[in-house]
């Protein structure tokens, strides 16, 4: 089957809020979504995420900022009038119909020429590798099918938008994995624009072109996943996204793009983007998987420590050292390595290349 890409379209919230009584469920929020991306929205219970998807789906209106497709205000256009897709935590599957008729549900609605119906139904369901099960209903499939169902079901009519509101939810792990990659094989071949709430951040990680994180109500950043990680702008989304450990420097001061303070006895240093005044405090953040044990480097940071615990993970193991000064560092080393079979209450040393951290200027819980 040669893919048929859909007319993607381009969504923007300007200045959008939403309120519930007293309680302020999105706050001033300014986000473009690009023709044919796959956005994530990603954040704790609370955070947001789902008003927003709902408000762009149109079951929720803004109660300030308006919303546009294309250029064009849908604020007040209903939500059958919006020609979105939407994918629920549930499936909403018909359980009374097989899969090519809930599949066809949405043509039938529309009026679609039944010649036409069986067409595009049959290129979707071969698309989510269902063929084999069209005439069965959804009692009969497994919940990665019956998702694929419901995939298949929203994009059939083509819409310029596809709403997915946590529909890994309820899968195993190895499910998860595998209808990850069905995913965006199906965004990459379809080209519609995709917007997609999740918890699970290794999922926003795997499948996003960008994430947008939310806390409050209010979103902290958006970017790719790579930036996103790499790169946070704030100590919140540093904490959110994966592991990280914080380092509380004293007497900063910053020159050609570096900052270096004192942790302790030891000066550290780290990549920053903004003017540090001197004397200032600040955080110096590095990922676990950045540290390592054993011999520093010229363009090394060090620190010496205490091995305080242990967790074997399988191919990795994360180990805790405990600093002098109170603090506790998170590192992962390779389960084969030498540094995984150290045991705890030895004395050690860790070291990272000065690169592969960054500083957060934010004051919270220094």
């Amino acid at each position: 089957m040669t893919p048929q890409r859909h007319r993607a379209s381009q969504l923007s919230a300007i200045g959008l809020g939403k309120s519930f009584g007293n309680f302020e469920a999105l706050r001033s929020l300014d986000l473009t979504i690009a023709a044919g991306e796959f956005l994530t929205l990603l954040g704790p219970s609370g955070s947001g995420k789902t008003t927003f998807l709902m408000a762009l789906a149109g079951f929720l209106k803004p109660t300030t900022g308006h919303l546009e497709e294309d250029g064009v205000d849908i604020t007040d256009r209903p939500a059958d009038k919006r020609n979105f897709g939407m994918v629920f935590q549930g499936y909403a599957l018909f359980p009374h119909l097989s899969v090519a008729e809930n599949v066809a549900f949405p043509l039938k609605v529309r009026k679609v020429p039944a010649v036409e119906i069986r067409r595009r139904v049959g290129e979707m369901i071969e698309r989510v590798g269902l063929s084999a099960h069209a005439h069965k209903k959804p009692a009969q499939l497994s919940g990665g099918q019956q998702q694929r169902v419901a995939l298949a079901r929203a994009l059939v009519f083509e819409p310029g938008v596809l709403l997915l509101d946590e529909p890994f939810s309820a899968l195993d792990k190895n499910l998860r994995e595998g209808l990850q990659a069905e995913m965006k094989r199906v965004h990459r071949e379809t080209g519609t624009t995709f917007v997609f709430v999740t918890h699970d951040q290794s999922e926003a990680l795997a499948l996003s072109d960008r994430i947008a994180i939310f806390n409050h109500g209010q979103l902290m950043q958006a970017a790719e996943p790579r930036a996103i990680y790499t790169r946070p702008s704030s100590r919140f989304v540093a904490e959110f996204l994966g592991r990280i450990n914080l380092l509380p420097l004293e007497g900063c001061s910053a020159s050609n793009g570096r900052a270096t303070g004192r942790l302790g006895e030891h000066a550290l240093s780290a990549p920053t983007a903004a003017a540090t005044p001197a004397g200032k405090q600040a955080l110096l953040a590095v990922r676990p998987e950045h540290l390592r044990i054993g011999t520093a480097g010229a363009n090394d940071n060090t620190l010496a420590g205490v091995v305080a615990d242990k967790i074997y993970n399988g191919a990795e193991t994360s180990l805790q050292v405990s600093l002098p000064t109170g603090q506790r560092l998170q590192l992962s080393v390779p389960d084969h390595s030498a540094a995984a079979r150290m045991a705890v209450g030895e004395r050690t040393t860790i070291c990272w290349p000065v690169e592969a951290g960054f500083i957060l200027h934010d004051d919270k819980n220094i």
